[in-house]
């Protein structure tokens, strides 16, 4: 009996851990989706400004 409540304790430690770097992981890429939007977004935004301002004629060209 001892032995069978000892390895179930070992198992749900084990899946408690496990649980918890999948947790953090998925946490983790749902952080860089989000800078990664955001990055792309504040790129787009800047070009878009200097491109409605009439900073450069051409976006293409050199200033």
């Amino acid at each position: 009996m001892l032995y069978e409540r000892c390895g179930r304790l070992l198992h749900a430690e084990r899946n408690r851990r496990l649980f918890g770097r999948l947790k953090q992981q998925k946490t983790a890429e749902t952080e860089k989706i989000s800078l990664s939007r955001a990055l792309h977004d504040a790129k787009h935004v800047s070009f878009g400004w200097k491109y409605m301002s009439g900073v450069h004629a051409n976006p293409l060209s050199p200033a």
